[in-house]
């Protein structure tokens, strides 16, 4: 989904007074008619689309038309990611964890990409409140903790994924003496 109107200035160039249209065809464009219906959402169904700028308040028609290219660039993919497990070692079920070990399996080895981790989808997928550090998060739920990660290519374009932070508990062992004659 493309947001059309972004273009206008860039068409426009700081000039005032005119009135920018969004079509699908060159030919429309050039007559001012079957102008997309909602720029600010448009669906595209070829790579391209046209402007069509005319003079405010004038009944010349005589209209500028510039083809805008659509460019789709592929979203990075985030393979299914395993958890990640520390050891209790106060039997709290709480644990630092060093969540950029995971970045390898995020990022597919890639290093063009950027990993980031979050607490919710929500904030992976808008990329608000990454975790900070990723180094050193502790979890805030006993024993499993699901969190997600973020994968950004440098389009700005991202893929978020899910996995679990886990403390697993140590055995528990009795002491024991043996004696020997």
């Amino acid at each position: 989904v493309f947001d059309l109107t972004q273009s206008a200035a860039d068409i426009l160039g700081g000039q005032s007074g005119l009135d920018i249209t969004w079509h699908e065809t060159e030919p429309d464009a050039q007559q001012g008619v079957n102008d997309i219906d909602a720029p600010s959402s448009y669906t595209n169904i070829t790579d391209h689309v046209f402007a069509s700028v005319v003079q405010q308040g004038t009944t010349t028609n005589c209209r500028s038309v510039v083809r805008v290219d659509l460019i789709v660039h592929p979203r990075p993919a985030v393979p299914a990611m395993t958890p990640l497990a520390l050891c209790d070692d106060d039997a709290d079920g709480i644990q630092t964890f060093d969540l950029t070990v995971k970045d390898g399996e995020a990022n597919g080895g890639d290093a063009s990409l950027t990993v980031a981790y979050y607490l919710s989808q929500n904030e992976a997928q808008t990329g608000t409140n990454p975790i900070t550090p990723a180094t050193a998060f502790t979890n805030t739920t006993a024993d499993s903790q699901q969190l997600w990660v973020a994968v950004i290519n440098g389009f700005g374009c991202r893929s978020v994924a899910s996995f679990n932070v886990v403390v697993d508990p140590l055995p528990v062992i009795q002491d024991v003496t043996i004696t020997e004659c």
